[in-house]
């Protein structure tokens, strides 16, 4: 049986790409009031570089790709040798927000 850590560690790097393409597209240094609308996003998107907001976005579809692989360890979890694992990477959404 094949183990699960490589889809595990494939998976880790796609959450990491993917909050990488996501402060591409969406941070901003200065302090911005949504003041109840998505207005200031707008704002925000309007005044980025073209060349950061294309990596932001070729980044999510490669993130998400990688993201769905990792979640192909889980399964393997059931059933290999770390059992306990899975039921804690089940218990992490409880601590989701």
């Amino acid at each position: 049986m094949a183990s699960p850590v490589p889809f595990l560690a494939v998976g880790l790097l796609g959450s990491l790409v993917m909050f990488a393409g996501d402060m591409l597209l969406y941070y901003t240094p200065g302090a911005y009031d949504m003041g109840g609308t998505l207005r200031p996003y707008a704002q925000i998107m309007r005044d980025l570089p073209e060349g950061r907001v294309r990596l932001g976005g070729l980044l999510g579809p490669v993130a998400a790709f990688l993201y769905v692989m990792g979640f192909a360890g889980l399964p393997m979890l059931a059933t290999g040798e770390f059992p306990w694992l899975m039921w804690a990477v089940a218990a992490l959404p409880a601590f989701a927000s």
